[in-house]
């Protein structure tokens, strides 16, 4: 089995009209993979022109748990990672350290476990009037 590849669907691709489109071409192509959250040893590549269209296609979707990003120069990672919107961005492989907060944005949550971010959803706070 070494070397042969396993795919668990065929990828959907569908026209959509982009009506806030300046350009003249106004129908792009979307793929499921994108807006959909999917879990599992799956890796999906989509190609890219620019760095701000390589932000919207991350962004364009109502999931957000980890983002990855790949690249040598550590100004453009960090400069990607702040407009991911994930609670997670994973820079060159490597996963947070340990106490690093875990969880997402949107549809993917917005809970965080691990670290203090984990423990300050843990306690119930109470409002009381008129103390003094």
């Amino acid at each position: 089995m070494r070397g042969t590849i396993y795919c668990a669907h065929r990828l959907r691709r569908r026209q959509q009209s982009d009506a806030s489109s300046h350009s003249s071409d106004s129908t792009h192509t979307r793929y499921d993979h994108l807006e959909e959250e999917v879990f599992g040893p799956v890796l999906c590549i989509t190609p890219f022109d620019t760095e701000e269209e390589a932000i919207a296609l991350a962004n364009d979707t109502p999931y957000g748990l980890t983002n990855y990003v790949q690249t040598a120069d550590k100004v453009r990672a960090r400069r990607v990672a702040r407009q991911l919107r994930s609670g997670m961005v994973e820079m060159n492989g490597k996963f947070g350290g340990a106490g690093s907060p875990f969880g997402g944005m949107k549809q993917s949550g917005n809970g965080r476990e691990g670290g203090v971010w984990g423990l300050e959803e843990l306690p119930e706070t109470k409002a009381v009037s008129d103390w003094e």
